[in-house]
C-alpha cells in the first residue's frame, strides 16, 4: 500500500514576456517609486483601470503596458515631478529627474533575449520609500516616548532611505496611520503644528 504523503506545493512561477515588455515594466516602476507615484494616483489621472498596474507588476500574470499607456504615464510623471518642484521649492532631488518621454520606457540598444523572459519584477527603488522609512521608524521605537515634530520625523525618514523626500509626502504617510489608529497626534510647538506619537 503506497503511503499517503504531502501533496507537492504550488510555487507561483514567473509567467514570461518579452525582454522589451519586461525593460518597459520596471521602468515604469522605477519613475513610479522615483516620483513617490502610487498605483491609485495613476488611475485617478490616466486611463489605466483600476488595479491594471498591480495585474502589470504582479509576476503570476502576462500583464503589460502598450504605447498608448506609456505615453500616458510619461505624461502623469511630468506633471507630477513639476508638481513637486514648485511645492518643494525647487528641491534639488525633484530637479534632477527631469522629464520623462515614451523613449525612456525603451532599452537603448537591441535586447539580445530572442525569446520569452521569466517576468521578474524589479526590487523597489528606495526599498519602499516613505511608507517603508516610516515603518522603521515605528519599529525602532521613535515614536515611543514623545510626541515627534513633523520636521524631525521628515529628516529622520530622509536618513533611513538615504535620499532627499518630500516633507508633504511624509505628513500624508503620518496622517494615513493617524486615520489608521497607530500614531496619535497633536498640535504643539510655537508654531502649532502636528506632532505624532506611537498609540
Amino acid at each position: 500500500m503506497a503511503k499517503k504523503g504531502r501533496k507537492p506545493s504550488k510555487k507561483t512561477l514567473s509567467k514570461k514576456i518579452t525582454a522589451p515588455d519586461l525593460f518597459a515594466l520596471n521602468k515604469v516602476k522605477q519613475y513610479r517609486e522615483e516620483r513617490e507615484v502610487s498605483q491609485t494616483d495613476i488611475n485617478v489621472t490616466t486611463e489605466l483601470s483600476i488595479g491594471a498596474i498591480g495585474k502589470i507588476e504582479n509576476p503570476s500574470t502576462t500583464d503589460k503596458y502598450n504605447f498608448g499607456q506609456l505615453n500616458d504615464l510619461a505624461r502623469h510623471f511630468n506633471e507630477k515631478t513639476s508638481e513637486d518642484k514648485d511645492s518643494a521649492n525647487h528641491d534639488p532631488y525633484y530637479k534632477n529627474l527631469g522629464e520623462v518621454s515614451l523613449h525612456d520606457f525603451l532599452p537603448l540598444e537591441p535586447l539580445l533575449a530572442q525569446n520569452k523572459v521569466p517576468k521578474s519584477i524589479a526590487d523597489d527603488v528606495k526599498a519602499g520609500g516613505i511608507e517603508k522609512a516610516v515603518s522603521i521608524l515605528i519599529e525602532n521605537g521613535f515614536f515611543d516616548s514623545e510626541y515627534m515634530p513633523g520636521d524631525a520625523i521628515h529628516k529622520k525618514c530622509e536618513e533611513v532611505v538615504q535620499k532627499k523626500l518630500l516633507i508633504d509626502s511624509v505628513r500624508t504617510r503620518l496622517n494615513i496611520l493617524y486615520t489608521q489608529g497607530v500614531l496619535d497626534r497633536k498640535k504643539m510647538g510655537s508654531d502649532n503644528t502636528y506632532h505624532y506619537k506611537k498609540l
